[in-house]
């Protein structure tokens, strides 16, 4: 983790879930956000909404990940709608993440897969 200066009072505006020390906020990697307890909660959260603690692509019980739909810059892990995550097996979500590229800043998972069908399927009927 890293220090920031803030530009905004930290006294107003928007909560994001950054602990605030006076006019520096805290920065941390992904990686520092998934260790997180509030990242924790907000994974048996998803877990409620979809009833079940499988695989939401497969139906698989075997290292359950919860996966992001959508990125918003500037938002913590835990700082999104249940609706906007998606619990995965480990395979499933390696394969979202190695297969569908992310190009557009704020393209959903759906979005992404529709264009990838449809191109593939252009490029099949012009052989």
């Amino acid at each position: 983790m890293r220090l920031q200066q803030s530009l905004i009072d930290p006294c107003g505006g928007r909560s994001s879930g950054r602990p605030l020390y006076g006019f520096f906020y805290l920065i941390m990697t992904y990686e520092e956000q998934l260790l997180d307890p509030r990242w924790e909660e907000k994974k048996q959260e998803v877990f409620e909404y979809y009833g079940a603690k499988c695989c939401y692509k497969c139906m698989s019980t075997k290292r359950i990940e919860v996966h992001h739909k959508l990125y918003y810059k500037g938002r913590m892990a835990w700082e999104y709608d249940v609706w906007e995550l998606l619990p995965l097996c480990h395979d499933c979500h390696s394969y979202v993440h190695d297969k569908v590229p992310f190009t557009q800043p704020y393209e959903s998972i759906k979005q992404v897969m529709i264009r990838l069908f449809t191109e593939m399927l252009r490029k099949r009927r012009n052989g």
